[in-house]
């Protein structure tokens, strides 16, 4: 572990780096939405992420059905992964977006699925 912390560095410097990683992010791909919430005290609550050219594939190539599952994450921080993808023709998947949060709950998959919405926007079909 304290090889990994000075190549890498620690896990809490990790998180300070996020809102920058989602500015480069949002610059380099265009359409891309990213959103971090944060609690009072600023720790951590949830954050979203879906890149602007899969959620353009959504829209136009894929089957306008969206499979989600959520995945408990086992580290240091525990919470749980939340994903979106969609299905093309030949049932292959295409991850749309995906989230963190500290917990699997309803207010955390709400949470998530609302920002899920605003991307996607409402399809015809």
């Amino acid at each position: 572990m304290y090889a990994l912390n000075l190549l890498r560095g620690t896990l809490e410097e990790s998180f300070q780096r996020l809102p920058l990683y989602y500015y480069n992010l949002e610059n380099k791909n265009p359409g891309t939405v990213t959103h971090m919430k944060t609690s009072d005290d600023n720790k951590f609550e949830y954050f979203f992420m879906a890149i602007g050219c899969t959620v353009r594939a959504f829209q136009r190539c894929l089957r306008p059905i969206i499979i989600i599952d959520g995945a408990h994450l086992k580290a240091k921080y525990l919470g749980t992964m939340f994903l979106a993808v969609g299905m093309d023709g030949n049932n292959q998947i295409l991850p749309i977006a995906f989230g963190v949060g500290k917990t699997e709950s309803e207010e955390s998959w709400i949470w998530f699925l609302s920002r899920l919405k605003e991307c996607i926007g409402d399809m015809p079909s």
